[in-house]
């Protein structure tokens, strides 16, 4: 028996998993796999399948919300939060989400969104649940180095000390790492020193969340793994690297992606003396718009009838996952309404000069990275799937950070209004303040013997405007008149 000292993520401490060496009896001619016969065993109903995300925002509060969606749904097995491209910005390690800006998140960022999804899977989950939520990244160019891995390796490592004490969170919930790895994406030799870095500082596994695109089948035996890739490259990376397990993606409704994984595990019985089991299969049926590709159903029944088709390669398959790019998002909220330049053009009751940029404070505004310094009657709308309102009006509305956004208030009359912030089609509650016109200040007058000074007014408005004039005299004090 091969021991490989690597905790689960299904109990409550570190203990040794062990992979079972098999006996392989099998002959290779002009390089055919014979096949022994197939295993007379029914299939079993798939398991219920989890929701996946690609991640789109580090938001804590919407990150919050998925797991809690997570937890309500009572999501039992494993799932992907996809934090995308492994990226290292200066000599900051993290990843390209899947936002429209190609936003750069951390590794302190991740980790942070990451314990807000734990947070709200336990606090909205019922007590029978467990959870392993794979926290992924992808070798998708970029940064696919050694020094990634390492640095995942730690975060996955922290989480995991955060969920046992104090949180203690860990009689449902544990983390992972995960990786993407695609053979058309990246060399052999650059995921491979991923995952030898993840591997040097990593007190969990990792799962592979990829294809083994070209690689071969029973049928299409003589087909080679995309890119350079070899067998035994694609096994190291999903078998051979002692933290290593597959997920893999069984997205084709030909069945070919299964077939291909479980030749991949009949390989490394052969050639390894070891079968490779399979954690479970993700599909992407949500995230390709409910259409053309395997549904969680179909996709672990596929691999689970390849895999127990041969002996060799017979195994239990515990988990499926469905992967989506629909985000939770939370609902917006506004909390004050100011000028966005100085605050003398606002008082302290919300009573703001028209015609000016107005900042908007309050809580999930916005996502992505792109700003804007200044707001004018000019100024692009710069935010996707994001709009301001004034009395049902766009608005043109630009980015300050994800709890901030400024847009031009424009030529609204003076007195109360109502604004919405619109997000992913979520409305905030509508936020009333009130405009005034500014006040002018004429230097000089005289109302003395022989003289008359006139202030010509004029409102080009529908409604009355009430004018106040203040007066001041030469003796001190003032005369304060009221206009309509």
């Amino acid at each position: 028996m091969s021991e490989r000292a690597t905790p689960t993520a299904e109990g409550d401490d570190l203990v040794t998993m062990s992979r079972l060496f098999l006996t392989v009896t099998a002959f290779l001619a002009l390089g055919l796999v014979v096949y022994d016969s197939p295993l007379a065993q029914a299939t079993p109903a798939p398991p219920s399948p989890t929701l996946s995300w690609y991640i789109r925002t580090v938001d804590g509060a919407t990150l919050y919300d998925m797991g809690c969606l997570s937890g309500r749904e009572a999501h039992n097995g494993v799932l992907i939060l996809d934090f995308g491209q492994a990226w290292l910005e200066g000599s900051t390690y993290g990843s390209i989400i899947f936002d429209p800006y190609n936003s750069f998140a951390s590794i302190s960022q991740i980790e942070e969104a990451t314990k807000a999804f734990l947070t709200g899977y336990w606090n909205c989950t019922p007590s029978w649940t467990y959870i392993t939520v794979v926290i992924g990244t992808s070798n998708y160019h970029g940064y696919t180095t050694s020094g990634h891995g390492q640095a995942w390796a730690q975060m996955v490592n922290r989480i995991n000390d955060w969920i046992t004490s104090p949180a203690g969170y860990a009689s449902q919930e544990a983390v992972v790492g995960g990786n993407d790895m695609e053979l058309s994406w990246n060399s052999a030799a650059a995921t491979r020193s991923w995952a030898q870095g993840y591997a040097s500082a990593g007190l969990w596994p990792y799962y592979n969340f990829g294809a083994c695109e070209g690689c071969p089948t029973k049928d299409y035996w003589w087909w080679v793994p995309n890119n350079g890739w070899t067998l035994e490259d694609v096994w190291f990376v999903s078998w051979g690297v002692a933290n290593a397990w597959p997920l893999p993606e069984i997205y084709l409704e030909s069945g070919i992606n299964a077939d291909q994984w479980q030749y991949l595990s009949r390989w490394s019985a052969v050639n390894h003396s070891q079968r490779m089991t399979s954690k479970g299969a993700l599909s992407q049926w949500a995230a390709a718009g409910l259409c053309c590709t395997n549904t969680p159903a179909q996709a672990w029944m596929q691999l689970w009838n390849s895999l127990n088709a041969d002996p060799l390669t017979a195994q239990d398959l515990s988990w499926s996952t469905d992967i989506s790019w629909n985000t939770v998002w939370s609902t917006p909220k506004i909390t004050a309404v100011s000028d966005a330049a100085t605050s003398a053009l606002c008082d302290s009751g919300g009573n703001c000069v028209a015609n000016s940029a107005l900042s908007v404070t309050g809580s999930n505004l916005s996502t992505g990275s792109a700003t804007a310094s200044s707001c004018g009657p000019s100024a692009p709308l710069t935010l996707e799937n994001t709009s301001a309102m004034v009395d049902d009006v766009n608005v043109p509305i630009c980015r300050v950070s994800s709890d901030q956004v400024k847009f031009w208030f424009g030529a609204f009359p003076p007195g109360t209004h109502t604004l919405v912030v619109v997000r992913e089609d979520l409305a905030s509650p509508g936020f009333s303040f009130t405009s005034r016109l500014p006040a002018w200040y004429f230097a000089e007058g005289w109302t003395g013997s022989g003289w008359l000074t006139f202030i010509p007014m004029m409102n080009p408005n529908a409604t009355a405007a009430n004018v106040t004039a203040t007066f001041m005299l030469e003796g001190g004090g003032s005369v304060v008149k009221s206009y309509v």
